[in-house]
C-alpha cells in the first residue's frame, strides 16, 4: 500500500481534495487494510482512537473514512476504537454505519 500522506498529497495536487479534506485525511489516526472474514473482500479501516469514545470520534470516522474512500482501491469502513464507549457514541455509530471496536 502507497504511504497514505502520499496518496493524499496527489489527490490534493491533482485537485481532488480541498485542503480541508486533505487535512481531515492526513489526521487519521489509523489506516489497515485486510479482508473480510466472510467474503475475503479486500477492504480498509479507517480508524479514530480515543481513551473514551464519544458522537465526535464516530463523526470524525465517517468523515475521514468518506473523504478516503475517494481515493481507495477498495471499501473503507469507518472504525472507533477505545476503552470505553458512550451510550451516544453507540447510538450515532449505528446510525452512521461506523463499527464500534
Amino acid at each position: 500500500m502507497e504511504d497514505l500522506a502520499d496518496l493524499v498529497d496527489q489527490a490534493f495536487e491533482k485537485g481532488r481534495l480541498t485542503e480541508e479534506e486533505r487535512l481531515e485525511a492526513l489526521r487519521l489516526d489509523g489506516l489497515v487494510r485486510g479482508k473480510l472474514k466472510e467474503s475475503r473482500e479486500e477492504v480498509f479501516l479507517a480508524a479514530e482512537v480515543s481513551l473514551t469514545v464519544d458522537i465526535e470520534d464516530v463523526e470524525r470516522a465517517q468523515r475521514r473514512a468518506r473523504i478516503l474512500q475517494r481515493l481507495m482501491d477498495g471499501r473503507v469502513l469507518p472504525v472507533v476504537i477505545g476503552e470505553m464507549v458512550t451510550e451516544r457514541a453507540r447510538r450515532k455509530a449505528e446510525e452512521l454505519g461506523v463499527i464500534v471496536a
